[in-house]
């Protein structure tokens, strides 16, 4: 194990949960043994988006027996992204990294997911890279592909999966981008804050990697044609912000007024 004062914590996972009331304990034991394999030094971090059920109780026993894990419940909500966002800037890892509660992407890439932002801003796990393996229904892969391409071409990411929930940061990082997009009090955003957070790093000029991935759907899918028609204004919102913007400008003010 690498020398790290008892008080410093390396890696800081944040999973956020909202009425996951079956796999609150099981699914976040999973990932503290895989983080403890690490041989690092680690908090994780649940996330009750204000569950109206069972999860919070169940989150909270488990760390009264888990020393690692810590918990952050929110009274409004369920926000999708934003007080998840928020809570990243509590962070006290040097690699801070989120992943859906669900367990969609296989863990074996957790090690790989942390090394590789140990030397860039922003790591992403891809559900299609030529090397990862997917399982999803022909429907919904057709409708992610072309929402991917239209980001890509609105907004030149370059990036083939904006979408997946297996993410990871230098802190400084993250706490630079969750600052610049802000709090979305209305939760009006929802899952289009992945979308804005990879277009503001790809404009601010961070280091973006992403790492294939295995990955499957979850027992529970919280997928809505309905709601993804509402990220239109979203996308065209960002798109004109993108616009009007000297990303240049904005970095380098960011960085003077804040760090």
């Amino acid at each position: 194990m690498n020398k790290e004062k008892k008080e410093d914590v390396y890696y800081s996972v944040f999973m956020p949960f909202y009425n996951e009331e079956t796999i609150v304990k099981k699914n976040a034991q999973r990932v503290i043994k895989e983080l403890r394999a690490l041989k690092r030094t680690f908090e994780l971090v649940l996330i009750d988006d204000n569950s109206t059920d069972d999860s919070l109780q169940q989150a909270t026993e488990l760390a009264k027996k888990e020393k690692e894990v810590k918990i952050l419940h929110y009274e409004k909500g369920p926000s999708r992204r934003e007080n998840l966002a928020k809570s990243f800037l509590q962070a006290r890892g040097k690699i801070v990294a989120y992943m859906d509660y669900d367990l969609a992407t296989s863990l074996t890439h957790l090690k790989r997911l942390l090394n590789e932002a140990e030397t860039c801003d922003v790591v992403i796990g891809s559900r299609y890279k030529k090397e990862s393996h997917l399982q999803r229904e022909w429907w919904r892969l057709l409708i992610s592909k072309v929402y991917n391409f239209t980001i890509r071409l609105l907004f030149g990411t370059q990036i083939s999966d904006h979408q997946c929930g297996f993410k990871a940061f230098q802190q400084k990082t993250i706490r630079k981008l969750v600052r610049k997009l802000g709090y979305d009090s209305k939760f009006q955003r929802g899952w289009f804050w992945d979308v804005s957070l990879l277009v503001y790093a790809k404009k601010m000029q961070f280091c973006i990697k992403e790492i294939p991935v295995t990955w499957q759907p979850g027992e529970k899918t919280s997928f809505s044609f309905k709601r993804e028609l509402k990220m239109i204004p979203q996308i065209l919102r960002l798109y004109w912000q993108t616009r009007k913007l000297s990303f240049k400008k904005v970095r380098e003010n960011h960085y003077e007024n804040h760090y």
